[in-house]
């Protein structure tokens, strides 16, 4: 924006520099001819200074040029780098979000091992119950039997 704003700015400089150069390039300005005293064109000194003011801008502007191409290289670098930082952690919290998926999984399973567990010790609690209680019955029975058969 600057550039344009500063080239609008000189374009009338820049249409007297390079009419100047095209008038010293054209042949009957031309000063190839040195034997000739007739080719001497005088310009006025004002052209001369605008013309040195133009290349030194110029050559400014290149300098300045070559700076932002720099930096505009320097920030696409960074830029790539941090992208690959962000890619680098997508993929970690990926593994990650995954991982706990698979222990979700993994302890959803051993709740279902857990609850399992429980019926059956309360099944084998039961079959022990029974297996006392039919002992104690069968105890009491033969205690029974054998009070009632001595008493007969």
């Amino acid at each position: 924006m600057i550039s344009y704003l500063v080239s609008k700015s000189n374009m009338l400089k820049q249409w007297t520099i390079s009419l100047i150069l095209i008038l010293a390039t054209l042949p009957s300005f031309s000063q190839t001819d040195t034997t000739s005293i007739d080719t001497i064109v005088c310009l006025p000194k004002s052209y001369l200074v605008i013309a040195i003011q133009e290349i030194k801008y110029g050559d400014f502007a290149k300098t300045e040029l070559e700076i932002v191409n720099d930096n505009y290289t320097i920030a696409q670098r960074q830029l790539a780098l941090k992208d690959s930082i962000i890619h680098k952690y997508e993929r970690k919290e990926a593994i990650c979000i995954a991982d706990i998926g698979n222990l979700n999984q993994i302890l959803d399973h051993k709740d279902d091992l857990i609850t399992i567990e429980e019926k059956r010790a309360r099944k084998y609690k039961r079959q022990k119950n029974g297996i006392v209680i039919g002992g104690v019955t069968v105890a009491v029975g033969l205690g029974v039997g054998v009070i009632f058969m001595a008493v007969q």
